[in-house]
């Protein structure tokens, strides 16, 4: 797995998720629609970076390392810590507090009491026996409560079965996959800034 770097941060970045079921229509007649759900839905990101020298002088942000580390994820996927604008999470991690097969509620232990886990953010799960990321968001309001411990109810559904020891991260928020499509592109201009644009997609 490749690690992307973290400056420059994206000029544009594009959050989408995959649905990986869908609606089955009649092919006769106006019955209703079903609904037939499969698992593995899943999170992608499509980036598009601000303008880089390819070499910094100045600082750290090489456009060459960016290039380097780009084509070598073609072959072992990549890692990007991304940010959640204009909000700062309550807590950063918690931990698994009891093993949890495929689900959408996952309960937690280990987390900064009485703090408010809004609707609507990210996290990142962490595979203890991997390191593997994956990405989610949370799916209804919970309090940590005074004891640090409660149920977090997320979407999609996890695509792995998670024990204790397993971490939950609001920040920074990762996501890990393979890039699309089977090549890589770079511009270079006559200012000798290099233009990078790619999109990452979770493997599992």
């Amino acid at each position: 797995m490749i690690i992307l770097p973290t400056t420059p941060g994206p000029k544009v970045a594009e959050p989408y998720f995959k649905d990986m079921g869908g609606w089955q229509e009649p092919t006769v007649g106006g019955g209703d629609a079903v609904r037939i759900d499969h698992l593995g839905d899943r999170h992608g990101i499509t980036v598009q970076l601000p303008p880089m020298k390819f070499d910094d002088t100045a600082g750290t942000k090489h456009g060459r390392v960016w290039i380097s580390r780009l084509k070598r994820g073609m072959s072992e996927g990549v890692r990007l810590q991304f940010i959640q604008p204009d909000y700062a999470p309550p807590i950063n991690s918690a931990n698994l507090g009891a093993a949890a097969a495929q689900a959408t509620l996952i309960p937690v232990t280990g987390a900064t009491p009485n703090k408010l886990i809004p609707e609507g953010i990210g996290c990142t799960i962490i595979k203890a026996a991997t390191g593997r990321r994956y990405f989610h968001t949370v799916n209804t309001d919970a309090n940590t409560g005074a004891s640090g411990s409660f149920n977090l109810s997320v979407h999609p559904r996890t695509r792995v079965s998670l024990v204790v020891g397993d971490t939950i991260v609001f920040s920074p928020l990762e996501i890990e996959g393979r890039l699309i499509g089977n090549e890589q592109r770079w511009t270079l201009d006559e200012a000798r800034t290099v233009g990078l644009q790619f999109q990452i997609e979770e493997i599992a």
